[in-house]
């Protein structure tokens, strides 16, 4: 039997508070609730909101997905549609069966090899966004 609208959104909208929340706990020393935001179910947009300094501390752009299959390229380009200015573009999603804690990550490679030089390197994204 097919979800209900109402509680894929539900389920959406607290996968999306996860993320928020473990994206403030990892940066507590450098970002605050303000910073990361997320956002109403069917806003247009990113689906987690950053401050200018958030975007900086963590230079991903989600797209969160609380789905029973793993996220295709449709949703990559969504979520590359999305894009904040100097920031990389992630579906982040939560495999069925599984709790917040499980969540997954899916990059285009070329980006993903992008950030572990930055990282490396100790270099962060400068820029104003949208």
């Amino acid at each position: 039997m097919p979800i209900k609208t109402s509680s894929a959104k539900a389920k959406g909208r607290k996968f999306q508070q996860s993320l928020r929340d473990r994206i403030l706990a990892k940066f507590a020393g450098e970002l605050e609730e303000g910073d990361v935001v997320s956002t109403s179910m069917g806003a247009g947009g990113v689906d987690v909101q950053l401050s200018p300094l958030a975007k900086r501390v963590f230079p991903v752009s989600i797209e969160a997905k609380a789905t029973r299959k793993h996220p295709a390229m449709a949703e990559m380009k969504q979520a590359q549609a999305n894009i904040y200015k100097n920031t990389t573009a992630a579906v982040c999603w939560s495999p069925h069966g599984t709790g917040p804690q499980d969540s997954m990550i899916t990059f285009n490679f070329d980006d993903f090899l992008d950030l572990v030089v930055e990282l490396q390197a100790g270099i962060y994204h400068k820029g104003e966004g949208k």
